[in-house]
């Protein structure tokens, strides 16, 4: 029964902090989990093999403020969010806007050391930001299409600096 096995997995998330992803031990206990079902329920010979994977994971809160020409906090998760396998740091740079990014020529003209103010679509993220990187962008802001809101994604690698998906 599908259901019992379902709540046999929320059980060891709810022993775990809610938590089985790879990195938590909720993870291993899910693992003993269906190998115990599998070795005692069929003639499978159960081998359970290591792998690697990249993860980042956030160690302190994320804020994201414009200092000028008039100071304003934005909103986590309301004006922005961060986007998964993004980096960290500490940037206070002005901004540029970079088109969609997606070419190294939408960086020329770009000031090494700026922000790179990024439009959403065309190609994928990690696109967008290796070639901001590569233009000497400390961080990138990734915006929505229009009325559409903030929005978080996937870099599909881990990226040396911050990036913020924003409406």
């Amino acid at each position: 029964n599908i259901m019992s096995h379902l709540e046999a997995f929320q059980a060891i998330a709810v022993l775990n902090g809610g938590n089985r992803a790879a990195q938590y031990s909720g993870y291993n206990a899910s693992v003993n989990y269906v190998t115990s079902i599998l070795s005692e329920k069929t003639n499978y010979t159960v081998t359970v093999q290591p792998f690697n994977f990249q993860i980042t994971e956030e160690v302190s809160t994320p804020e994201f403020q414009q200092i000028s020409p008039s100071a304003e906090t934005y909103v986590r998760g309301v004006d922005f969010r961060t986007m998964t396998y993004t980096g960290s740091g500490d940037v206070q740079s002005p901004v540029t806007s970079c088109d969609d990014g997606c070419e190294s020529s939408d960086f020329s003209g770009f000031t090494s050391g700026n922000v790179a103010v990024i439009a959403r679509g065309t190609c994928d993220f990690s696109t967008k930001v290796d070639n901001a990187v590569a233009a000497g962008a400390p961080g990138v802001l990734i915006y929505n299409y229009e009325g559409e809101g903030s929005f978080s994604g996937t870099l599909g690698s881990i990226k040396d600096v911050p990036v913020f998906g924003i409406g």
